[in-house]
């Protein structure tokens, strides 16, 4: 079971997860919400929020990265 983070390019806090989970050697399949409608659509269904990072990992939705939402 692969873990998903839903992301912006551009955003401070998906930096700091993608760094954070990058050293500490986690995978992970990074799906750009900007510019992309149909992983806009997946974390709109997924959420019911216009936020990022979302992480998803199976059935388990998290939002946010150590409290925090970019």
């Amino acid at each position: 079971m692969s873990l998903v983070m839903y992301a912006m390019a551009d955003c401070p806090t998906c930096e700091r997860a993608r760094r954070e989970m990058q050293a500490d050697g986690i995978a992970y399949e990074e799906r750009l919400v900007d510019g992309n409608a149909a992983n806009q659509k997946e974390v709109l269904r997924l959420t019911l929020q216009r936020t990022v990072p979302v992480f998803v990992k199976g059935s388990q939705v998290v939002i946010g990265y150590h409290g925090e939402r970019g």
